[in-house]
């Protein structure tokens, strides 16, 4: 399998064919190639003989959308195949030589489907009809939903009633919406729609009577944008339509409000167990509570929070201001102000001016470490960095650069997103030839129960 989720076969002549919507053990017959310089693409085919890993896929959107591509393969081959890309990585980017002893088993999620506490919905007229939905697999062409399996069970046939409750009340507005954005939580019950949208008028009484009518939110609001490039995030206000205003979600004991535009871990099963591992790795370090560490790309605080149960003294840094806000009202909320120093601004600007960390925990972006941030990083030198990402290629090259100064203890991949080819990893290193501490092996993996984790806070 290829890391972006289409199965590889080879030509006679040793010619690599990425072919779209196969797994594994498949047998299939080309119906469409593209022959390419490196390498050819088969778009199209004829399943000849199943894998032995291929299941039937529950979605009736199977074949055309883009959203969860490996549900017709088994889960225990999804998680095989997770651990794998880690582990390619780190051998073939990072140049990690030991990289199948440092990575553990993949953790897997409780919840194989109905498990996001946020899908966002694409906005578009298809046929006249006003409609939400994804991409195509391969297509900048779009489908309407009229349910989603993400989504948690009372919420799955969510987009159909929006879109009608959507069209009818944004009327003349409809070009102005770009996404929608709905976010809910099981343990809290709390919901949120958010509509992201170009700066217009709206009937405000309206919207908010429609929507309520389709599903009670918790929380309603409209967030301003500057254009359609929603990758960008270029918000310039979130104007709030009815209710709370935020998203709340509890998460290993924390209570967390989180405003619309700032980012959470999709799953909130996983980002306990997440939370839980970094417990272990620091209990099992032996820092002091005095010793000062730093949270870098904290969002809102799903880690913020528990080092500052841990530790006097923590610096948190992000970029994104809505994030930092969410940040600061929570550290209030639970009483942990007086131990963090939530800095608003950019990691390798803020980080040169912290005093010696023992401990760094670094939670980039997709598109990882820029290089000023690596550069920073091993300037400033921790004695220990935690480093958490979503996506391995970019992981193993940062972690390639930062093991210049760091041996890697261990490697724990998470699914965080079953159905899809993408993991979670958190790597825990340990600068070399540390005076303080002899190096020491950290046990890999492992979720621990929410109980679990609760005693140990």
């Amino acid at each position: 399998m290829a890391y972006h989720g289409a199965g590889i076969a080879r030509t006679a002549e040793g010619k690599v064919v990425f072919v779209e919507g196969a797994i594994a053990g498949d047998m299939v017959r080309p119906l469409e190639l593209q022959s390419l310089p490196q390498y050819d693409k088969c778009v199209s085919h004829e399943l000849m003989e199943p894998s032995a890993a291929r299941v039937p896929a529950p979605c009736s959107y199977a074949r055309e959308c883009g959203g969860c591509p490996w549900q017709a393969m088994s889960y225990e081959e999804q998680l095989r195949w997770k651990r794998g890309f880690v582990v390619d990585a780190l051998e073939r980017i990072g140049k990690v030589a030991n990289s199948n002893e440092l990575v553990a088993a993949c953790e897997p999620s409780p919840s194989k489907w109905h498990y996001r506490n946020k899908v966002e919905l694409d906005v578009f007229r298809q046929k006249g009809k006003f409609c939400l939905g994804l991409h195509k697999k391969n297509s900048h062409e779009h489908i309407a939903l009229e349910e989603c399996l993400l989504l948690p069970q009372a919420q799955r046939q969510l987009p159909a009633h929006l879109a009608g409750a959507l069209n009818y009340s944004l009327k003349e507005e409809q070009d102005k919406l770009v996404r929608v954005a709905l976010r809910s939580s099981r343990t809290t019950g709390s919901s949120e729609l958010a509509l992201y949208m170009l700066p217009s008028g709206v009937n405000r009484s309206l919207l908010v009577k429609t929507l309520n009518n389709s599903r009670a939110f918790n929380s309603l609001v409209r967030v301003i944008v500057e254009d359609g490039k929603l990758v960008e995030r270029k918000v310039k206000k979130v104007e709030v339509l009815d209710g709370a205003g935020y998203w709340h979600e509890e998460l290993a004991g924390n209570h967390l409000k989180i405003s619309a535009p700032s980012f959470f871990q999709p799953n909130s099963a996983v980002a306990e167990a997440m939370i839980a591992h970094l417990v272990r790795t620091v209990d099992q370090l032996s820092l002091g509570k005095d010793s000062p560490v730093a949270d870098l790309y904290c969002g809102a605080g799903t880690f913020t929070l528990p080092l500052a149960k841990r530790f006097r003294k923590v610096y948190a840094i992000e970029s994104y201001g809505s994030s930092i806000r969410d940040l600061r009202r929570n550290l209030e909320e639970v009483g942990l102000s007086a131990r963090v120093e939530a800095i608003g601004g950019d990691v390798a600007r803020e980080l040169a001016t912290l005093e010696p960390l023992t401990l760094a925990v670094v939670d980039p972006p997709r598109s990882g470490l820029k290089p000023e941030a690596r550069r920073a990083l091993l300037e400033a030198r921790p004695e220990h960095l935690i480093y958490v990402s979503c996506n391995p290629v970019t992981m193993a090259r940062d972690l390639g650069n930062l093991c210049k100064e760091y041996e890697i203890l261990s490697v724990a991949p998470f699914d965080q997103f079953p159905q899809s080819y993408h993991v979670e990893t958190m790597t825990v290193l340990r600068v070399k030839n540390c005076p303080h501490r002899p190096a020491r092996s950290v046990k890999p993996n492992g979720a621990g129960s929410s109980e679990e984790l609760h005693n140990q806070q």
